[in-house]
């Protein structure tokens, strides 16, 4: 079987940057729960945690606990109890709650005999994931009884259970740490990732190196008092997890104009996405200035970022619903000077407020303020005239002597030729009429002619009449 991946990882006061709803694969990690309430030792009084070494004692330290009946009035340090905060380690809280464990790192008592290494063992919820990423954290203070200082406990992922076989274990821890330790009033944090080559059931956290290994450093703080030349471990709130995915980010913040639209992209892949909006695409289109966060996940572990939007005002252009005008009108379109600094206007290139419309067509201005912002708007000018001719009757129809029609015309007296035109174009008969605005009568009468179809055409300024008569020859 390979060797294990080796991770070396220091402390932090601080906690991580990533949320996590994933489900801690140690159970009991905190330390809260109990069988019975621990007198000396005792490990095994702390649910799911066994001493996996055989002559070793690794302690469980709760705030229930009390001195033992039979150390009662003994001088010994052992009267001092597994409470919390005040035990036989020294004093210190829980880094959380009411409970923690202890360790032996070394002590030279036993030297070289067993080294007195202590050692905790725990199985995991469930296997771990050969191929997955994990996160291992765990908190750690140096107890103050001992006299010396040294790199904390280390945490070994193993297959099976040591079975009490052993006082010694060495191995090669997954998660460690390198930095010494000296500070006994603080609790200081471990944690690193590693990738599991193996389905390993077991935790077990303890001294796995030997004493000339320079990953295990120690070394007293005191000469005095032989018996106390001991490096002791509190340790508490042990949680593995799927990895967190890598932080995502959204960029630097910015600004942008009120009338923008910008991509906002994750660029990480093969997440979960969860954006403030209620979205989960890899990207989302933003038009709105506030706050926008990401959250990116995978086997229920989380990360995310936050980009704060801001706008600026951008000219507030509307040059209104399409208008239709007649010939002979025009219209004026105009801009407050609140609509932009600067204009132009197509297809006249006029840089000019207000324009003025007679014609037909498509008309749009683009507006630009000071601050870099610009709108656009656009407005279409139509013809509106009215026909020139309406409500056009024709009798009789078919007809064969004498055609009369009715009809309104809509715009001011002419005098106009109309004529009367064969299928084949051929002009049968042409003549004058004056119109005039409103109702019109015209009498006409027809040569004879052969049976057929036949056009009364007439052209005014506005446009042309052509009305279709059906003729019939005369008996």
């Amino acid at each position: 079987m390979p060797q294990p991946l080796r991770v070396i990882i220091t402390f932090t006061l601080l906690l991580l940057s990533y949320n996590t709803h994933a489900q801690n694969l140690v159970p009991n990690g905190d330390f809260e729960n109990y069988y019975n309430i621990p007198e000396v030792d005792e490990l095994n009084n702390c649910v799911g945690w066994f001493n996996p070494a055989r002559r070793t004692t690794p302690d469980y330290f709760n705030r229930a606990s009390h001195p033992p009946s039979y150390y009662a009035g003994s001088s010994s340090q052992f009267a001092k109890s597994v409470g919390i905060p005040d035990n036989w380690f020294g004093y210190q809280n829980a880094h959380s709650g009411n409970g923690y464990i202890g360790i032996h790192m070394y002590d030279q008592l036993y030297l070289p005999r067993t080294q007195n290494r202590e050692y905790a063992t725990v199985r995991l919820l469930k296997p771990l994931e050969v191929g997955e990423t994990y996160r291992v954290e765990y908190w750690v203070s140096l107890g103050e009884v001992g006299n010396f200082w040294g790199t904390p406990p280390q945490v070994l992922f193993n297959f099976n259970e040591f079975n009490n076989q052993t006082d010694h274990i060495y191995a090669y821890p997954q998660v460690f740490s390198t930095t010494i330790i000296r500070d006994k009033q603080q609790w200081f944090k471990i944690s690193g990732d590693f990738i599991a080559d193996n389905g390993y059931n077991y935790l077990t956290i303890g001294n796995f190196f030997e004493l000339s290994d320079s990953i295990f450093i120690y070394g007293p703080t005191n000469l005095g008092n032989y018996d106390k030349f001991t490096l002791n471990f509190y340790i508490d709130d042990i949680i593995v997890n799927y990895s967190p995915p890598p932080k995502p980010d959204l960029g630097p913040d910015f600004t942008m104009c009120d009338n923008e639209k910008r991509t906002l992209s994750c660029s990480l892949s093969g997440y979960n996405y969860k954006w403030s909006t209620g979205e989960t695409t890899q990207n989302i289109v933003v038009n709105n200035a506030g706050a926008y966060i990401v959250t990116v996940e995978r086997k229920g572990v989380t990360n995310s970022d936050t980009i704060i939007v801001t706008t600026i005002p951008s000219p507030k252009i509307n040059l209104g619903i399409d208008t239709g005008i007649c010939t002979s009108d025009s219209i004026d379109i105009t801009l407050t000077s609140e609509e932009g600094s600067y204009f132009i206007w197509k297809p006249s290139d006029s840089t000019t407020q207000s324009i003025h419309v007679k014609d037909f067509g498509t008309y749009s201005v683009h507006s630009l303020l000071e601050n870099g912002c610009s709108s656009d708007d656009t407005i279409r000018i139509y013809n509106n005239c009215p026909p020139c001719f309406s409500e056009l009757n024709v009798f009789p129809n078919p007809v064969k002597e004498l055609l009369q029609m009715s009809f309104i015309y809509n715009y001011d007296k002419q005098h106009v030729k109309y004529r009367l035109i064969s299928d084949i174009g051929q002009v049968i008969l042409s003549d004058y009429v004056d119109l005039k605005k409103g109702l019109n009568k015209l009498n006409v009468e027809l040569p004879v002619l052969n049976t057929g179809v036949y056009f009364l055409e007439m052209n005014v300024e506005c446009g042309k009449m052509r009305c279709p008569i059906m003729i019939k020859q005369a008996d």
